[in-house]
């Protein structure tokens, strides 16, 4: 499990508070890295349960690169893992993702087939894990029909490779000189930081394509926390999304209606129950961001 010396791909992983999930995206990881040039390196943000002593464990025995940080969300981690990162490539998985067996594999093929392109990006696959419960499922299915949405202008769906506007942040990878380029993720925003990188390289004429055969596995079990944490953030993130991005195909999802999804009328009643403190969730944060907004056009104004 040692790391290479002169990777060709560094693997970036950020996490909090996530110890389980995160042992079973590294053992499916590490179990590779023998076969191939990388280094992995795993940024902690800030978290309070064994994260720490689990991390300190596998980079005393060479297994990674342990990186600790006071909570700063996954645009400011992402950041700091990709500038420490030495390899050309830089891949980013999400602590909720399980690589497939062959996943470092596809990488590298990818970035071989496309070698002579001109490509700064190649997105990967999230396939749903086995145990997903009712809002998780609805997300696995949104998350589909979002990207075939946001990528429609190439014709490009989930089972088949293309051109992309629009990638999967839990399972991705870039140049690192092209993300030094573009300053890496933007740190204001604690949702959307994945979109804004990849509009800029669009505005940039920068190009990204997908291959579903780099494949990770997301954990969509989603306890009712998770969802209002991720409603509020959205909520904090949306006013200086769409006022940085005011080309942003809005259009195209505010048109994707999701697919029925099975459940029983329990698991109906308890999504709804929990979506109401969504909604207020995300409204508080679309509040606060507005009011700062507000703020600091007075001042800039004065």
């Amino acid at each position: 499990m040692e790391a290479s010396a002169n990777p060709q791909f560094s693997i970036v992983i950020t996490t909090y508070n996530r110890q389980r999930l995160l042992t079973a995206c590294l053992n499916a990881l590490l179990a590779q890295v023998d076969a191939a040039p990388v280094e992995v390196i795993v940024v902690d943000d800030g978290s309070r349960d064994g994260t720490a002593a689990y991390l300190a464990g596998l980079a005393q025995a060479g297994a990674i690169r342990h990186l600790h940080q006071r909570n700063a969300g996954w645009p400011a981690a992402r950041n700091r893992g990709w500038r420490t990162a030495r390899g050309d490539v830089v891949a980013f998985l999400d602590d909720d993702c399980v690589p497939a067996p062959d996943y470092l594999a596809a990488l590298a093929g990818a970035w071989a087939r496309w070698a002579d392109a001109d490509v700064v990006g190649i997105g990967g696959r999230i396939a749903a894990q086995p145990g997903a419960n009712y809002a998780g499922r609805l997300r696995a299915a949104g998350h589909v029909m979002v990207f075939e949405a946001l990528n429609a202008p190439y014709g490009t769906r989930v089972g088949a490779p293309g051109r992309v506007d629009f990638c999967y942040g839990g399972n991705r990878s870039l140049r690192r000189d092209v993300l030094a380029v573009m300053k890496g993720f933007d740190e204001t925003l604690r949702y959307f930081d994945d979109n804004d990188l990849d509009w800029r390289l669009r505005a940039a004429g920068r190009q990204q394509w997908y291959d579903p055969a780099i494949v990770a596995a997301h954990d969509y079990r989603l306890s009712a926390w998770t969802r209002i944490r991720a409603d509020y953030l959205y909520g904090r993130s949306v006013p200086r999304f769409t006022r940085r991005h005011p080309d942003y195909p809005h259009d195209r999802l505010a048109a994707v209606t999701l697919p029925s999804v099975p459940a029983t009328p329990g698991e109906r009643v308890a999504f709804r129950l929990v979506q109401a403190f969504c909604y207020v969730a995300r409204q508080t944060g679309l509040r606060y961001t507005r009011w700062q907004l507000g703020r600091q056009s007075a001042t800039s104004n004065q």
